[in-house]
């Protein structure tokens, strides 16, 4: 049984300095953790809608983003490297430069996302739904670079 999200004021967020954090079913809609060591923090089932994680860390230290709504969320050249991001809702999401490699992204809702000169390979992106992303400069799953155009055509 899942408890009622919890508000979440930015002072609850400042945890640059305290990793492993779980802040897991909050709603923390319109915050800024740009910079933020984010490394193991659970931030599973999290409202993070229009968020910005710009150059936040994980660097491959199990931060949990599953069942995320990301929705418009700004994650410009975020670390997450082994993240997992299984069912995450990044609609329209911008994760251009991110550091996405071995991320669990099965499932994910990526419709629209910006994911241009991202680091994907070794990403699980099964059942993921890429409709309208942009993968211009993505290095894809198998070490592919993506040209401009329809998904499918790395070379």
């Amino acid at each position: 049984m899942h408890t009622p999200a919890e508000f979440t004021t930015h002072a609850d967020c400042a945890f640059s300095t305290r990793p492993k954090v779980d802040l897991h079913n909050r709603i923390m809609n319109d915050i800024n953790l740009t910079g933020s060591d984010l490394s193991g923090a659970n931030l599973s089932n999290s409202f993070l809608i229009r968020a910005r994680l710009s150059s936040a860390e994980s660097a491959d230290t199990n931060i949990n983003l599953a069942g995320a709504d990301l929705t418009s969320a700004e994650l410009f050249g975020a670390g997450l490297t082994g993240a997992n991001l299984t069912n995450a809702n990044l609609n329209h999401a911008s994760l251009h430069q991110s550091k996405m490699a071995r991320a669990n992204l099965t499932g994910a809702n990526l419709t629209g996302a910006n994911l241009t000169n991202s680091d994907l390979t070794g990403a699980n992106l099964t059942g993921a739904n890429l409709t309208g992303a942009d993968l211009t400069g993505a290095t894809w799953t198998d070490g592919r670079i993506c040209a401009v155009g329809p998904l499918g055509n790395c070379w």
